[in-house]
């Protein structure tokens, strides 16, 4: 059985990566049909999933596994599995 990596993150607590960990938006970022959500992005050697909200907003979220990022590609409804599965989850910055 795997154990999960997450790590939830309290309320107040802060989960932002430093500013100098910037990293830039991979190209190959991928639309999607989604209400607040354009485009989705992996990195497979760094663990990173980008996502590119409507209002053109980006951000990097470290630590994700690549089956977390196919899961979020495949569902239904990619803001809800998003909200449940990856915000304030994992540690991010905006891009």
């Amino acid at each position: 059985m795997l154990q999960s990596t997450k790590r939830v993150y309290a309320i107040g607590e802060t989960n932002h990566l430093p500013k100098e960990a910037t990293m830039p938006i991979p190209e190959t970022m991928q639309p999607i049909a989604s209400t607040n959500i354009t485009a989705i992005g992996y990195d497979a050697d760094n663990l990173t999933m980008y996502i590119q909200f409507l209002d053109s907003s980006a951000y990097a979220y470290k630590g994700v596994q690549e089956h977390e990022f196919e899961n979020l590609k495949t569902a239904p409804s990619v803001r809800f599995s998003f909200n449940r599965n990856n915000k304030n989850v994992y540690p991010y910055e905006q891009v």
